[in-house]
């Protein structure tokens, strides 16, 4: 067996062995818990959201340019938002790299490919063009968002939250937001190690988004599982 091999198979272990726990976890209240990625939608990074002056969310994130596609400039984004119609109406997106730069490119097509969505942008015309926004956020302006209802959440204002335990220590940084096994899980990381946290009610008891603070009662056994 490989060292790739025994990695993963490491890995499938870890996630067979939340993915129980989990199941335990929801017991708890004897009744099913929904998962919150049904309340949740938009980005899932810190990075991608651009502040104005006021200090507020001005542009949120939809998409995530993961590669290049072909050699016309087509690029393959991970969509970030649970409607992948969001592009049928939209002309132009903000493009954004980690460190915060951002511009706008129009959109000159769009469709989708085995659940990602494949872009073609105005004046990308080469593979060399295309590979200078691999890594980019796509985004839109936030009065453009979805209205959510009331005590759900956009995934980029999770990331970031400090994860608190019910005794009051900090556990780490919400760094991503994953699916496993048709749920969502927070990624967790602190004390140099990750943990996946289920994102259910009963779990993560309290959210604040404006206090970036998410406190969680995890049932015996999870935080032992680090990835």
């Amino acid at each position: 067996m490989s060292v790739r091999d025994e990695a993963q198979g490491a890995r499938s272990a870890v996630t067979e062995a939340y993915i129980e726990i989990a199941e335990v976890a929801e017991r708890r209240v004897n009744i099913a818990i929904p998962p919150l990625r049904h309340l949740i939608s938009g980005s899932i990074a810190q990075s991608v959201i651009v502040m104005d002056k006021s200090g507020k969310t001005s542009h949120i994130a939809i998409a995530r340019i993961a590669r290049t596609r072909g050699n016309r400039g087509e690029v393959l984004a991970d969509l970030h938002t649970e409607n992948p119609d969001r592009f049928d109406d939209l002309s132009e997106v903000w493009l954004e790299y980690d460190n915060g730069r951002h511009f706008i490119k129009k959109i000159e097509d769009a469709w989708d490919h085995k659940g990602r969505k494949v872009l073609k942008f105005e004046g990308v015309d080469t593979i060399s063009d295309a590979e200078t926004v691999v890594g980019c956020w796509v985004t839109i302006p936030a009065d453009q968002a979805m209205e959510l209802p009331e005590g759900t959440y956009f995934n980029h204002d999770l990331i970031g939250c400090s994860v608190i335990g019910i005794d009051g220590s900090l556990i780490g940084t919400v760094r991503d937001v994953l699916d496993i096994a048709d749920n969502s899980q927070l990624v967790v990381r602190g004390g140099g190690r990750e943990f996946l946290i289920p994102a259910v009610k009963n779990i993560c008891i309290e959210v604040s988004i404006p206090d970036k603070r998410i406190i969680i009662d995890p049932p015996e056994g999870l935080l032992d599982l680090a990835i």
